[in-house]
Formats: C-alpha cells, sequence, structure tokens
C-alpha cells in the first residue's frame, strides 16, 4: 500500500465557481467532505476550496440575550454576496495517478495544502487529503505493531519524522 490511487478518494464532488459560501458549506456538511473541487461555468476544474477557506468567509455576530444584557450569544451566518470563486484556492494544483504518494506529501507539508486533485492524462479522477495521509499511516502502524514494539517505534527517526511533518501541515 502507499500508491496514490490506492489512498485517493475516487468520488469527487464539485461545486461551482459561482455557487455561495453557504452552498459550499451545506454541500461539505452533507457529504462528509472537507475540500470541493472548484468548476467554471463550461465545467472544467478551476480551484478548490477547503473548509478553512469557506470558514474565512464567515460573518459573526453578537447578539444580548433578552434576559440578561450582560450576557451575549454569538451567531455566525455568511454574506450572501460572498462566492466561492473570491475564495478558492487556484489555479487547481494536480498530479497525475503515477505520481510517488510521497512526492504528494512533500508538497502538502511544504505548501501547507491539505489536498490535492489526481489526475489521469488531465482528466481529474480523485483527490487525496491529509485524511487520506493519515489513513495510511494508521494502517501502517497497525501493519507494524506485531513486529515492533511501541517505544522502538516511537524513537525510531522515520516516525518522528513523519510526526513532524504531519504537525507541520497545520492540522
Amino acid at each position: 500500500m502507499g500508491q496514490t490511487e490506492e489512498i485517493m478518494s475516487k468520488k469527487l464532488i464539485t461545486i461551482s465557481s459561482n455557487a455561495s459560501l453557504h452552498e459550499a458549506y451545506q454541500m461539505m456538511r452533507n457529504n462528509w467532505v472537507r475540500h470541493l473541487p472548484v468548476t467554471d461555468t463550461a465545467g472544467q476544474m478551476i480551484g478548490l476550496i477547503s473548509d478553512r477557506d469557506v470558514y474565512r468567509g464567515v460573518k459573526a455576530v453578537s447578539l444580548a440575550l433578552p434576559s440578561d444584557t450582560r450576557r451575549t450569544m454569538e451567531s455566525w451566518y455568511f454574506e450572501p454576496e460572498h462566492l466561492v470563486k473570491d475564495f478558492m484556492q487556484a489555479p487547481l494544483q494536480m498530479f497525475d495517478r503515477a505520481t510517488p504518494l510521497k512526492k504528494i506529501v512533500d508538497r502538502m507539508i511544504d505548501e501547507k495544502a491539505s489536498a490535492f486533485v489526481i489526475s489521469d492524462h488531465d482528466e481529474p479522477i480523485g483527490i487525496v487529503t491529509t485524511d487520506d495521509c493519515l489513513r495510511l499511516l494508521h494502517h501502517l502502524l497497525n501493519d507494524e505493531e506485531d513486529q515492533w514494539t511501541w517505544d522502538s517505534w516511537f524513537l525510531s527517526p522515520g516516525f518522528q519524522k513523519a510526526v513532524y511533518s504531519i504537525g507541520q501541515t497545520g492540522l
């Protein structure tokens, strides 16, 4: 295991660049995803929007509670004029399906990116996210559990580098 195709999510859920941030939020919530590839009016993928991008468009409002004016409740909403195209990451960065997973993870770390679209001859076929990479790490740790003691794992340079690298992605 460890090839890009083996860990990528193959179901791409896309959103139009002209959709509202509220629509993006709803789509992410309804589909349990944190990243949506963004399409233009012709249906071509042009960018990516993450939950972090969506939350940058949230407006928070403090409301005084009627029973006690000293206490407030914070509420949040999306401005109707905030569109996906104003908050997305563009241009879209894609990797070919044959790209070694290590190269993709290196880019995630270097750019503090949490997802990349995977393509086959420039045709999008999936997405690799930090969650996919952590599931792989979890799988690898479980496979090796019988061969190593936990002390040797935690002290091994490879494990320490992996933990450091994941920490550098900003998760």
